[in-house]
This record gives structure tokens, sequence and C-alpha cells, in this order.
């Protein structure tokens, strides 16, 4: 992830903390590949375009409930 798509990503991750949510889902991610990582207290999955910062999903859990999710299976972008 590049240093633009990082500063997106934090100012994202501040204001869904901000507002308090435990969940929240992304549209227009624009990450690359799949994973899932930790940011701003949350943990993050995601699933994007395999090369190419554009599409993609992502959501963004309480990282103490994260416990609840069983299972990420990410399809495409």
């Amino acid at each position: 992830m590049g240093s633009e798509e990082e500063g997106r990503a934090e100012l994202a991750m501040r204001t869904v903390r901000e507002y308090g949510l435990d969940v929240c889902g992304f549209s227009e991610a624009r990450w690359t590949g799949t994973g899932k990582r930790f940011m701003e207290g949350y943990t993050v999955y995601w699933s994007g375009h395999e090369k190419v910062h554009r599409h993609g999903v992502a959501v963004a859990v309480k990282s103490e409930l994260a416990g609840s999710v069983t299972a990420w299976a990410p399809v495409n972008e």
C-alpha cells in the first residue's frame, strides 16, 4: 500500500473510531490483494484487484469484537 492509500485509510479509520462504530463496510477500498490488518483499534479485512489500485471492498470490525468473525473468504474485488 502506497503512502497516499495509507493516508486515506488512516483518515477513514479515524472517522470510524470517532463515530464509535463497531462494524463498517467500505466500497472502492483500492487496496491490492486480500488480507487482514490492524488499524486504529479495528481489524480490517479487505479484498481488491490483484495488481491495480481500483475497486475493492473492506470491512472494519472493532478489535475486541473481531473474535466473532469466524471466517473471511474474499471472492473478488
